[in-house]
C-alpha cells in the first residue's frame, strides 16, 4: 500500500480567513480533501459549483511535508 506523503484541499476564501471546503451526501459532510490528483479530479466539478454557489473564490492547496504526530493503534478485545 502506497504511503500518504502529501494531500490536496479545495479551501474557500472566507470574510475571516479561509476554510476546508466539504460537501454533503445523504446526512453525510465529507472534506475536499484527496491524497493524489485522480481524486482531486474527481472533485474539481465540485469546487467549481460550491464557488459559483456561495460567490466565494476557491483554492485547491498542495501540502507536502508529512510529520507523524500520533499513532493510534486498536485496543485488544477481551
Amino acid at each position: 500500500m502506497k504511503s500518504v506523503e502529501e494531500i490536496y484541499i479545495f479551501i474557500a476564501a472566507e470574510d475571516d480567513g479561509e476554510g476546508v471546503c466539504a460537501f454533503s451526501k445523504g446526512t453525510m459532510m465529507f472534506p475536499m480533501v484527496a491524497a493524489d490528483i485522480a481524486r482531486v479530479d474527481s472533485m474539481r466539478a465540485m469546487a467549481r459549483h460550491i464557488a459559483n454557489e456561495s460567490g466565494r473564490t476557491i483554492t485547491l492547496a498542495k501540502f507536502s511535508e508529512r510529520e507523524n504526530l500520533e499513532t493510534i493503534k486498536p485496543e485488544r478485545k477481551s
